[in-house]
């Protein structure tokens, strides 16, 4: 917990954003149809595919598009903490 949250969330997003479109392109760059010598499969005995980014053979838009539609929350801003679910399904007794 920080002492003035909303400020440290405001500052912290912008670097959030920027992660997640260089993991967005990186995965755009994966589903281009390369050879292995052009794009390996694993560098340096880091295997690509244990942290998402998998070359896809056949349809390669559907990997970026899961990852897209999962980070989407339809501009409602739903808060989907499972905490905040489970107090919202129980009594008030309990919390």
């Amino acid at each position: 917990m920080f002492p003035n949250q909303r400020r440290a969330m405001l500052v912290s997003s912008p670097g959030l954003v920027i992660y997640a479109e260089l993991l967005l392109l990186a995965q755009y760059v994966f589903s281009l149809h390369l050879t292995d010598d052009e794009l390996p499969e694993s560098i340096e005995g880091i295997n690509l595919a244990e942290i998402g980014l998998v070359k896809s053979r056949t349809l390669a838009c559907l990997p970026i598009l899961v990852k897209v539609i999962n980070g989407w929350d339809g501009g409602k801003g739903r808060r989907t903490d499972p905490v905040l679910t489970m107090k919202n399904k129980m009594p008030n007794l309990l919390f």
